[in-house]
């Protein structure tokens, strides 16, 4: 049969350095001599690029995954549609251009020449008022 036998470690039985009961903690400093040392340290060393892909191996690779496949449909349909809609500008303008830029001087061309009509009238009906019953007007 085993028998198990406790054994105490010494460094439980010391005391911890720290403030006493008495003391009070020193919290006028901004940051610790520890937190500044290991900030320091590493600061340095390292780029923020660096930093950045040491993030990826916070993210599971199957949700890291995911997020690539998204976003490689998102940019893919991103660019399809600029091609489309790159294609369907090239269309209205070259339509507006050969269709609508004829039609709009024929358009101006009709409207000349209805005021040219309409002036033609006009003359027409002074000179008659000029001349009532064939008698010119003194």
């Amino acid at each position: 049969m085993v028998k198990l036998e406790e054994v105490l470690d010494e460094s439980f039985a010391t005391s911890q350095p720290g403030p006493k009961e008495e003391d009070e903690w020193d919290t006028d400093s901004d940051t610790s001599s520890i937190a500044s040392a290991t900030l320091s340290d590493t600061d340095e060393d390292e780029t923020f690029i660096e930093r950045l892909s040491a993030l990826k191996d916070i993210i599971p690779p199957t949700t890291r995954k995911s997020l690539s496949d998204t976003f490689d449909s998102a940019t893919s349909w991103a660019s399809w549609g600029l091609k489309k809609s790159g294609s369907a500008a090239w269309i209205v303008t070259t339509s507006v251009m050969l269709v609508g830029v004829p039609w709009a001087l024929a358009f101006a061309e009709e409207q000349q020449m209805d005021m040219y009509e309409r002036e033609m009238k006009a003359q027409e009906s002074a000179g008659q008022m000029l001349t009532q019953d064939g008698k010119p007007a003194l």
